[in-house]
């Protein structure tokens, strides 16, 4: 078990020679960079998103008024705000909360 061990920790402080030549950098930033393919930004709103990543989207729903006499709530696709805030949906009386799906 302690050989093991021994070998294991010889492996884990040999990688990090192997990679010596390839630049230095930030260590959590190159496994981001493996994990998702290069695909890390740092701008908000990209405009490329990264495959097989679905875009967050918003929506706004309003309970409807009592005199509605309405079982369902009305809802509309929202822009981009704060989750919980308030919101509101054209042609819609009242105002909503936002949430995101």
């Amino acid at each position: 078990m302690r050989l093991l061990f021994l070998c294991f920790m010889v492996a884990l402080c040999a990688a990090p020679a192997g990679h010596a030549g390839q630049g230095t950098g930030d260590g959590a930033y190159q496994l981001a960079e493996v994990i998702y393919g290069g695909g890390i930004s740092t701008q908000s709103g990209n405009k490329n998103p990264v495959p097989g990543v679905r875009p967050q989207r918003f929506v706004c729903v309003i309970d409807p008024p009592d005199s509605a006499k309405a079982d369902y709530k009305y809802s509309c696709p929202a822009k981009p705000g704060r989750v919980g805030g308030s919101c509101r949906c054209p042609n819609t009386v009242g105002s909503g909360t936002l949430l995101s799906y």
